[in-house]
């Protein structure tokens, strides 16, 4: 009970007076300018997991004010997490735009990451880490961010040149093409009964002659 007792203070005087980080309650507010900034996990490069603690740890990194019409650009540097299937343990996500439930641009988990920068859409990114009970003593990521102003966007050239004419005047004759050959069935179909009841009127008319004869003879 001596020992515990001393190892719970020793353990507590560690943890506080030392102040070694964990996740704040709230999300954290990043502010990106032009220079590279970095993130990391908490504790690194230390282990993230050092008192077997569930963490789930928020940041939004927004461009700083001033700047117009500008993306953030973010690129993993380092990672080591803990492997799960479907990193359904501990993950890290990075989202476009400031809310968890905003398009994801990656995610990952283990020892593989994504490589190259990652861009938002917008003037804002989200990034969540998170861990569970258990062998959390992994080093966790560093990521580097920064902005940029957006990417000109260029205009295609929507002339129409020889080959859509061609495609158009192919499209314009089958589209004619099928009610006209429809027309055509149908005309031929109903000349085709009319000259059947016409053939039939005749040999009924001839049959009937010839009988007439044989009785006047």
């Amino acid at each position: 009970m001596f020992w515990t007792y001393w190892a719970c203070l020793i353990l507590a005087f560690v943890r506080f007076c030392l102040c070694i980080p964990g996740c704040p309650p709230e999300t954290t507010s990043l502010t990106a300018y032009q220079t590279t900034k970095y993130l990391t996990s908490p504790n690194y490069p230390g282990n993230y997991g050092v008192f077997e603690e569930r963490l789930s740890c928020s940041w939004v990194i927004e461009a700083a004010s001033g700047y117009d019409d500008v993306i953030i650009q973010m690129e993993v540097l380092n990672s080591s997490l803990e492997y799960s299937l479907a990193c359904v343990r501990d993950s890290v996500e990075i989202r476009d735009g400031d809310k968890e439930f905003h398009r994801s641009l990656a995610s990952w988990c283990g020892a593989t990451w994504p490589e190259g920068p990652l861009s938002t859409s917008r003037d804002k990114a989200y990034i969540g880490f998170s861990t569970d009970f258990k062998k959390n003593n992994y080093m966790g990521f560093i990521l580097a961010y920064w902005l940029e102003k957006k990417p000109i966007q260029l205009t295609h050239d929507r002339t129409w040149g020889s080959v859509n004419y061609v495609l158009l005047g192919v499209g314009l004759t089958l589209l004619l093409a099928v009610p006209v050959c429809f027309l055509g069935l149908y005309i031929g179909h109903d000349v085709n009964q009319r000259r059947s009841v016409v053939i039939s009127e005749r040999k009924s008319g001839c049959n009937g002659h010839v009988t007439t004869r044989r009785k006047t003879s």
